[in-house]
Formats: C-alpha cells, structure tokens, sequence
C-alpha cells in the first residue's frame, strides 16, 4: 500500500463592514482581510497521518504568517 498524500490551497476575503465606534471590542484583525493558505495532509499508513499548512493573514493594520504542523495516530 503507498502513502495516501492531498494537497489543499485556499483564499478567504473578509469583509465585515463593522462600525468600529460602536463595537470597540470586535477583533480587529478580522477587518477587512485576505488569508491564503496552503496544505499537505500524508497518511502515511493506516495508523498514521502528517497535516502541514502555512497560512498568510493580510489585514490592514498587520501581517499574519502561521505555520502548523500535527501529526496523529488514528485507532
């Protein structure tokens, strides 16, 4: 059996349109943002997976860059 590899890509545009004098408390850096991300999951054999993203949050106050990494024994 040969490993079992996807790739994923995916971009969001957020745009809330929030009044930030009425809801001061709100997350600010979800205003107006554009994330990107892009993945690999590996299962490498039955009991075993690899999950690795790298995201890129672009806001208007920040830049965001995450990456992830999980590795998981499946029963």
């Amino acid at each position: 059996m040969s490993p079992d590899v996807s790739l994923m890509t995916r971009f969001e545009e957020l745009n809330f349109g929030i009044d930030w004098n009425i809801r001061s408390n709100s997350p600010i850096g979800l205003l107006d943002s554009k994330q990107f991300a892009l993945g690999l999951s590996w299962r490498i054999n039955p009991n075993w997976q690899l999950n690795v993203e790298a995201h890129r949050n672009k806001t208007d106050y920040w830049d965001e860059e995450l990456g992830l990494m999980q590795l998981s024994w499946r029963f």
